[in-house]
């Protein structure tokens, strides 16, 4: 018995530990994990469906390796869950990616990696929280992590968003009011069961987690809050385009053709404080791709892009960031902006892949984390609930419902 327990055991991390949606290694670039239909929602699939999703990620080491991946089940907070591997899988957790290409063309060289999930290999056979880790020899030392839900549809979810209920916050936070019909989903305590979680956009780390019912009606659960269902509404994104090197796409103001050829932004301010830009954007996300060659995949170019923010603040003791998809949701050190006498302003480059990109400056000041561009109401943002059961027969934490929302379907 001891043997079996040990060949299923989940996982060589240790229990109650945060997994987060992060890369561990600077060598891999452009990390996506994305429904096949669509490359812009948080990475979740209906269980017993034919539904999958599709991992991408680049190399900037040009030997190909034998890369793995194994799937891990966490709890409703990101932490190892106790379920066995075969409890929650057919198949295989652990699994080489079969699937990868060299690029052809570009002045930085890289291997393409792909898989999806399911596939031949492994399947889901219960709903919750998601790990899949990518790793070379030792799964102790991933590369990195990407997090996704599975899924089932029991609850039925309805919300709405609207202006803060407080006056003072009207206009800058979204509230989000929503109910759940449980249609005699099984549960022993509700408070300490059923949990809800909401992700705006595709943001693992800008969510609410802690609400429990303010009504309960037989098998409908109101959720009714204040400040404690509300997000900071934001400003749209700002874009640019580097899709082509032959001419100057969106936002770009200059080409510098190099041994890595050099994207310079257009110079940055800040939004005034009373003004909310009407310009569309993609939610934060980034799409790589290319203009003058198919397959976009293995033909993109690696770049620099360099970004300038021209700001009169002194902000010698607080930070400032480049924020959005393209630093995976996270504050990274590598994308602050440092001051350029020279230039006389913030500025700093990343090296990215070619294509269209959505991003937004943060700022810290005072420990509080704000947008530089203000909070507005009338801003667009997608908001991603899930609700949770605990179920005692397995320990383990069902996600039984998921309702998309879109605060442009209510202003």
């Amino acid at each position: 018995m001891l043997l079996s327990n040990l060949s299923y055991s989940q996982p060589d991390w240790e229990y109650n530990k945060i997994l987060e949606d992060s890369i561990f290694n600077n060598r891999i670039k452009t990390c996506l994990l994305y429904s096949e239909t669509n490359n812009r929602t948080i990475p979740k699939i209906l269980i017993n469906s034919n539904e999958r999703l599709v991992l991408q990620f680049d190399d900037l080491n040009l030997n190909p390796k034998n890369y793995m991946y194994k799937v891990y089940h966490c709890n409703y907070d990101w932490s190892i869950s106790d379920l066995s591997e075969i409890d929650y899988s057919e198949g295989f957790v652990n699994n080489f990616i079969e699937n990868y290409d060299f690029s052809s063309l570009p002045n930085v060289q890289y291997v393409h990696y792909e898989e999806y999930i399911p596939n031949k290999n492994f399947n889901f056979i219960k709903s919750g929280n998601y790990i899949l880790s990518v790793y070379d020899y030792d799964s102790n030392n991933p590369l990195f992590n990407k997090r996704f839900i599975v899924y089932e549809d029991i609850v039925k979810i309805n919300a709405n968003i609207h202006q803060s209920s407080i006056p003072r916050y009207r206009k800058f936070l979204h509230e989000i009011d929503f109910n759940v019909n449980l249609n005699n989903l099984e549960y022993f305590n509700i408070f300490s069961d059923c949990k809800v979680i909401i992700y705006q956009n595709h943001n693992w780390y800008n969510s609410i987690s802690d609400l429990v019912p303010s009504f309960i009606n037989d098998n409908l659960l109101e959720y009714d809050y204040e400040y404690e269902s509300s997000f900071n509404a934001g400003n749209n994104f700002r874009s640019f385009d580097t899709r082509s090197t032959r001419y100057k796409g969106e936002n770009i103001e200059k080409i510098f053709q190099d041994s890595v050829i050099t994207f310079v932004l257009k110079a940055d301010k800040p939004y005034k404080s009373d003004f909310f830009s009407s310009i569309s954007d993609i939610d934060g996300y980034y799409i790589p791709d290319i203009h003058e060659r198919n397959y976009p995949s293995i033909n993109s170019d690696y770049v620099w892009v360099n970004f300038c923010l021209n700001f009169n603040n002194n902000f010698e003791n607080n930070k400032i960031f480049i924020y959005g998809g393209l630093t995976n949701w996270k504050l990274s050190n590598n994308a602050i902006l440092y001051y350029d006498k020279d230039l006389n302003c913030y500025e700093n480059s990343l090296l990215l892949k070619q294509g269209y990109y959505n991003y937004s400056y943060l700022i810290i000041e005072n420990d509080k984390i704000n947008n530089i561009d203000g909070d507005f109401f009338e801003n667009n943002q997608i908001y991603n609930l899930f609700f949770y059961v605990h179920d005692y027969n397995y320990s383990y934490d069902r996600v039984v419902g998921f309702k998309k929302i879109n605060s442009n379907s209510f202003f």
